[in-house]
């Protein structure tokens, strides 16, 4: 019985590691990977008691990235994401995705980062099941058009961010 247990525990834990981005049989993605995709629809409350969508910041390019506070990963390419955001103010568009997560811890999260974009809650994962991610942290690029141009799987930091943005922001 308490082999059972034991491995029941195991399972779990190696779970949460897949899905926070750690570790795994090398058949999941990782890093930055060029794609062209339609985006899907995004709409829904957000943490502060509001709506956000997509399709508000349509015309420019979008950075959607889908986070949750019990993600290690998430909290260290968190101030990669405040620090891009902040510099393209204006020209590109960001929103969060909270999945299956604590709504106060990633409210306190998101005032402690002082994170300049609202983020969707997914407190079912369904959200982020539509948008096609397999683990987190999980990014998407989006360019003006609606088309997910990058995906980011895993962690991402603030020079692939912007050399990423840079690239969609001057082609024609």
């Amino acid at each position: 019985m308490r082999h059972l247990a034991r491995s029941g525990a195991v399972a779990a834990a190696l779970a949460l590691l897949v899905a926070c981005g750690g570790g795994g049989a090398g058949e999941l993605p990782r890093g930055l990977v060029e794609v062209d995709e339609p985006m899907p629809a995004l709409a829904g409350p957000t943490l502060d008691g509001g709506r956000a969508s997509a399709a508000a910041l349509a015309g420019r390019p979008l950075v959607v990235n889908v986070w949750a506070t019990w993600c290690g990963p998430c909290e260290r390419e968190l101030p990669a994401l405040v620090t891009i955001a902040n510099r393209y103010r204006g020209r590109v568009g960001f929103l969060g995705v909270n999945y299956v997560d604590d709504a106060a811890a990633a409210r306190r999260w998101e005032r402690d980062y002082r994170v300049p974009y609202p983020s969707i809650v997914d407190a079912s994962g369904r959200t982020a099941h539509d948008l096609g991610f397999p683990y987190l942290p999980h990014t998407l690029i989006v360019d003006g058009a609606g088309t997910i141009r990058y995906r980011i799987f895993g962690e991402t930091t603030a020079e692939q961010l912007q050399g990423v943005l840079e690239r969609l922001l001057t082609e024609p």
